[in-house]
């Protein structure tokens, strides 16, 4: 099924702000040193930018899934390689697949997963990797993304993770965690993003986007209007050499990363 025109302009509008392409691209970049000749699973690819790029960077197969049959056809639409697929597939029903993976990637994902489905994702996707294979895992640092909160600001995040906790939860299931953080380190980015952060524009869309039916009528908005009015396209655009990984000061990390290898049996 193709995406209709409502589908696509709700789904271009809702892409990622342009300043913070790098940050995503960076993620994809890291995996992409170590996946010449792998096969990978990406797990919420959304519209497939970031397959694409392990695809093109010499992955021998790459499948993304995401349970929005919408971004699923759109990123068929947009990324067509001979060694790349996408499914439509939900993280909670990843026993489908018959195949195992040299590395799976599920970036910006398990914030959206209820803390109950945590453990059948972890357990699942334990049993989807081949022996020697590796897991990506990014998701924002609870320190810094929602601090001292109940819940998280973004109201499509079930729950957010400090570092101690993702550590924790992803010991349970591998024997070998690294933990890094995942940071900015543009000084003019920061700067702009501070002094945008006062003005009153910039408080009101904060407050409106913790709803999710507020993100959802204004996801079929223009973006460079919702740009406009909150000042973000005074933004300078940020490109992967923009982000370090670092397994230092991870406690004030914007985001975490960890790489996951060895089973528990």
């Amino acid at each position: 099924m193709s995406v209709n025109f409502f589908q696509k302009q709700k789904l271009s509008n809702t892409e990622r702000p342009l300043a913070l392409t790098g940050e995503f691209l960076a993620r994809y970049d890291y995996v992409s040193q170590k996946s010449s000749g792998k096969s990978i699973l990406d797990i919420g690819c959304g519209l497939g930018e970031g397959s694409k790029y392990l695809a093109e960077a010499g992955a021998k197969r790459v499948l993304g899934i995401d349970y929005a049959e919408a971004a699923v056809d759109f990123a068929r639409e947009k990324n067509k390689l001979q060694n790349l697929e996408f499914r439509k597939l939900s993280a909670e029903n990843l026993d489908v697949l018959k195949e195992n993976f040299d590395i799976i990637v599920a970036f910006e994902l398990i914030e959206h997963l209820g803390p109950k489905a945590i453990p059948g994702f972890m357990a699942d996707v334990s049993k989807k990797l081949a022996g020697g294979g590796t897991i990506y895992i990014s998701t924002p640092n609870k320190l810094v993304s929602s601090p001292n909160q109940g819940r998280p600001e973004n109201p499509f995040h079930e729950k957010e993770y400090a570092p101690d906790e993702l550590e924790k939860i992803l010991r349970n299931y591998f024997q070998e965690v690294e933990l890094l953080g995942l940071n900015c380190i543009s000084d003019q980015y920061k700067k702009t993003a501070d002094e945008l952060k006062k003005n009153w524009q910039n408080k009101l869309a904060s407050a409106i986007g913790r709803y999710k039916l507020a993100r959802n009528i204004l996801s079929f908005l223009p973006k460079s209007l919702k740009q406009s009015f909150t000042g973000e396209n005074q933004l300078p655009k940020l490109g992967i050499d923009d982000f370090v990984f670092s397994g230092e000061n991870i406690q004030t990390a914007e985001n975490l990363f960890a790489i996951c290898r060895m089973l528990r049996l």
